[in-house]
């Protein structure tokens, strides 16, 4: 028997679920990190485990990764349920973990989550018995009958759909601490691009440009494009150029449309030459990018990862040729950040100090979430539901290019 800390905690459950044949185990929260990813290896040996979602501490990747799972192979997924919906004046607060394998058992009861914190930064202890010092399996019966009571109770498999995992994220994201820039004080005005609602907001992309249509069909073609192949590196030249943007102005690919909006990657031959040589980094980076459903930060730096392998050492890339990629590919979920847009798109959600084009993650952390949790308009419907417009909605982050563009 023995009492563990944190980190004693962590090393102890990564070599019991690589030592033993089962696991199964019932948490408060639950996210990202070298346990779980321990856990997400041995996925096969998950029985009846369970993870509160309470407060939105658990992080959506979690929960996501399982849908992802779930999806694949139902078969293979392991079997792992959430508390999604808790009763009120009530919270999931159990932190147990059971490991078995034939005769031979480990028990560990205490106050650590399968969080970062609860496996490294905070105050923990955890009680862990084993068969090797207790003879009595009727606590380890007894541990296994609650831990399936939870496992019954929760949501699993064929429930969770993907709205409630895009919902999840959301709420998610809107529950961290916000920016300096919005407080509470009304003396400190909410920046301009995160007050407008839908109607402003699709009235003013109208306004400030005149080629709305064409756009708008260059992203539709750019959807059924990615959706009708597998990977980029799959496409014809005359696509992956049209996509980019690298084509000149006024030759005949994808005739009519409006292909040198978004960012078109034009002016630096080094990036041009990625696209035109189909460099399998820039492939393997859009891979990582769903072409429908939630991008969780994981899927984004995972892209990142590669784009940084296509630049080589030292580089010659950043947001411009990242971004534009990426809003071909999901103009729900990304906005170009390049030269003629920065300026604007700085002032208008309020980013101090800029963001500069190899910040990456700043560009996730302070772009993207600032929109997704704080803009009025991202976060409504449009109420006349014309086909223009929802088509416009269907692409409004990247529409945030008509807004901010200054040449």
């Amino acid at each position: 028997m023995k009492l563990l800390n944190s980190e004693e905690t962590a090393k102890t459950l990564i070599e019991l679920v690589n030592k033993h044949r089962k696991v199964s185990f019932a948490v408060a929260w639950a996210n990202i990190n070298k346990v779980f990813d321990a856990f997400k290896k041995n996925k096969s040996k998950i029985q009846s485990s369970v993870i509160g979602t309470h407060f939105h501490q658990t992080h959506p990747d979690v929960l996501e990764w399982y849908y992802k799972c779930y999806q694949e192979n139902p078969g293979t997924a392991p079997h792992l349920g959430f508390i999604i919906e808790e009763p009120a004046n009530s919270v999931f607060h159990p932190k147990i973990y059971l490991f078995w394998s034939r005769r031979k058992w480990d028990l560990l009861i205490g106050s650590a989550n399968l969080t970062t914190g609860g496996m490294d930064r905070n105050t923990e202890l955890v009680l862990h018995v084993s068969s090797n010092e207790w003879s009595d399996e009727e606590l380890v019966k007894i541990a296994r009958e609650k831990i399936v009571v939870y496992w019954e109770q929760s949501t699993k498999g064929k429930d969770i759909k993907e709205s409630q995992v895009d919902k999840y994220r959301f709420d998610h994201q809107k529950n961290k601490v916000r920016p300096k820039s919005f407080s509470k004080d009304s003396s400190i005005k909410t920046p301009e691009l995160l007050h407008m609602n839908w109607s402003d907001f699709y009235t003013k992309v109208q306004e400030e440009r005149d080629d709305l249509i064409e756009r708008r069909e260059f992203l539709r073609k750019a959807q059924e494009t990615f959706n009708k192949n597998s990977t980029f590196f799959k496409l014809d030249y005359s696509d992956r150029t049209a996509l980019a943007g690298t084509v000149k102005y006024g030759r005949k690919t994808w005739d009519g449309m409006a292909i040198h909006a978004f960012g078109p990657i034009q002016g630096n031959n080094f990036h041009k030459g990625l696209i035109e040589k189909n460099n399998v980094h820039v492939s393997r980076a859009l891979d990582y990018i769903p072409i429908k459903g939630s991008v969780s930060r994981e899927d984004y730096l995972n892209c990142v990862g590669e784009i940084i392998k296509a630049f080589g050492d030292p580089p010659h890339g950043g947001l411009a040729f990242l971004t534009r990629l990426l809003v071909v590919k999901r103009p729900d979920f990304f906005v170009a950040f390049n030269t003629p847009i920065k300026r604007r798109l700085h002032k208008g959600l309020g980013l101090k100090p800029r963001v500069k084009p190899t910040q990456y993650e700043r560009y996730w952390d302070e772009v993207l979430v600032t929109i997704f949790t704080h803009a009025t308009w991202y976060n409504s419907r449009p109420r006349k539901r014309s086909k223009n417009e929802i088509e416009t909605w269907k692409y409004r982050v990247a529409m945030l290019d008509s807004i901010c563009y200054d040449p």
